[in-house]
């Protein structure tokens, strides 16, 4: 998991972004992921973050990550667009 805290792009409030978040396959469905993206929540609110944003790039198990998010109260703002350049896979 790698996450960070930065200025929102429109104020000076702190907005928390997990940029990173992975659990290994033998750990997944044990509550493992909940517990890591509950520690990441905690350490926002620590820090005075007015928002958390989770974004999924990878493209991978989007219906189960939609599911799971929103059981924890997340909702869609947006959306993650990619186009492939010079040969990428």
């Amino acid at each position: 998991m790698a996450g960070m805290l930065e200025a929102h792009a429109f104020c000076d409030l702190p907005v928390a972004t997990l940029v990173f978040y992975e659990v290994e396959r033998a750990a997944r469905m044990s509550g493992a992921s909940y517990r890591l993206l509950l520690a990441f929540r905690k350490w926002a609110e620590s820090r005075q973050a007015v928002e958390l944003n989770v974004g999924i790039s990878s493209g991978l198990a989007l219906r189960r990550m939609d599911r799971f998010l929103k059981r924890l109260w997340f909702k869609i703002t947006g959306g993650n667009y990619s186009l492939m350049l010079n040969g990428g896979v």
